[in-house]
């Protein structure tokens, strides 16, 4: 099939998933749309890339093209944040411990190497917030995620097919660790588009358990999530991604275990301290049976998970401070970069820790980490003692937060621009719903307006 019909074919397909979409969507604002840009963006591509102005890899300091798109993003969030007269002091108490992380994340850019260009890539997680925000304070913030998510998948999934399929030049690019080429679709490396495919799969799989028991009332929009999903498992075949697909995995998992009444209330009874014993017998059980080697062996990896332990145990070795460590965004655009890749023996030069909590510890130190740690905990910890309530968003909230921190073993995915970086702050942070309730009606603006459909 010649490429410009299969690219037509897929535009009237994307249109017909966004009608699909229309049907559910009638308590979401346009404003809606904002963060499923700033999603979309961050899960592909620069917007420059696309345009073809600079390379898919820019300079440490970005282009000045897509700071604009990402200030214009941002500037539109904040005036309909307004709008809907947010109450930011209730946000920022109910939210401490994201808000703690993020100003230290904020003020580490003081000792950076670069603190002007650190600092330019600190100001991306105020967008990040402001998007989280735009869709808590939606009429119905549950199905505002389940949107949100829908139309990611609806404009990232079949265009990444049309690109491996019709475009190979865009849809795939070479790779160094294995001397061949992969692929990428919309992104541009191969573990980017396995996280892309783990976002949009959970997203999916959750809105199909929901949407299943009105399949009679909305059996095109049932039909429309069964066939995205059908295209996210064979992208994953051709992503090679072990970690998005085992976390994938484990969220579709956890969501089909808390529809079991028992198990979600023998959950919330255990709370914190059941997953700690649990977690601690795991432990155990591993060293005596090590489960876990032939797990990882079924993925495809050994015991190194591609060389990764390798990266882990050379970037330990640069001197750093321990308790602040370098600097938000810092380890990795300096000179340490070129001493871990040359220790290893790389051509290249690579440019992350394929660890989170390490990655963490090299920009943040033990501070920023402790303060992770403590936004995690605290989360799970709350989202637990919700779990009896039966509600499909409380349980979802609970696959995401366990699917980050696996995920996080051999990715990362704990700060800026990252699209699993979004999903947590989007289920980890909460906006005092009695006050949006409470707040005036918006004026009608094309981009606040809460009364119009998307």
């Amino acid at each position: 099939m010649p490429p410009q019909i299969a690219s037509a074919i897929t535009l009237a397909f994307i249109v017909w998933l966004l009608a699909r979409d229309r049907a559910l969507a009638k308590d979401c604002s346009r404003s809606l749309w904002l963060p499923v840009i700033w999603l979309g963006i961050i899960g592909s591509r620069p917007v420059t890339s696309w345009l073809g102005m600079v390379p898919a890899n820019a300079d440490s300091e970005g282009s000045p093209y897509d700071r604009l798109v990402y200030i214009i993003l941002m500037v539109s969030a904040f005036v309909v944040l307004q709008q809907r007269k947010v109450s930011w002091p209730d946000f920022f108490a109910k939210n401490k411990w994201v808000f703690l992380l993020l100003i230290y994340y904020g003020i580490s850019t003081l000792w950076a190497d670069d603190p002007f260009v650190s600092f330019k890539r600190w100001v991306k997680e105020i967008g990040n917030v402001l998007m989280v925000l735009i869709v808590l304070t939606e009429e119905n913030p549950a199905n505002a995620v389940k949107r949100l998510l829908f139309r990611c998948a609806v404009l990232l999934i079949p265009t990444s097919i049309l690109l491996i399929r019709y475009y190979p030049d865009l849809g795939r690019y070479y790779n160094p660790f294995i001397w061949t080429y992969s692929y990428g679709g919309v992104t541009t490396d191969k573990n980017a588009l396995g996280m892309t495919l783990y976002v949009c799969t959970i997203g999916l799989y959750w809105g199909i358990f929901d949407l299943w028991k009105k399949r009679s009332e909305h059996g095109k929009e049932v039909a429309a999530y069964f066939i995205l999903m059908a295209m996210c498992v064979w992208l994953f075949t051709q992503a090679h991604s072990s970690t998005a697909l085992g976390c994938s995995i484990i969220c579709a998992g956890l969501l089909s275990a808390m529809r079991i009444a028992g198990l979600r209330n023998a959950l919330q009874r255990a709370g914190m301290s059941g997953l700690i014993v649990f977690t601690l017998i795991a432990l155990l059980l591993n060293v005596v049976f090590n489960p876990v080697q032939d797990v990882v062996e079924g993925l495809g990896r050994n015991m190194t998970l591609t060389g990764r332990t390798d990266i882990w145990r050379e970037a330990l070795k640069i001197k750093i401070d321990p308790l602040i460590g370098t600097g938000y965004f810092s380890f990795w655009q300096s000179q340490r970069a070129v001493d871990v890749s040359t220790a290893l023996g790389f051509f290249f030069t690579i440019k992350e820790a394929h660890d989170g909590y390490l990655e963490v510890y090299l920009n943040s130190g033990l501070i920023g980490l402790g303060l992770l740690c403590v936004v995690l905990l605290s989360s799970v910890k709350k989202i637990i003692s919700t779990l009896a309530m039966d509600d499909s968003y409380t349980t979802f909230r609970l696959a995401v937060v366990v699917g980050v921190m696996f995920y996080n073993v051999t990715e990362s995915a704990f700060s800026g621009l990252v699209l699993l970086w979004v999903m947590l702050l989007l289920v980890v942070m909460e906006y005092p719903q009695a006050l949006q309730s409470n707040a005036e009606p918006e004026p009608e603006t094309d981009l606040g307006d809460d009364t119009q459909a998307a």
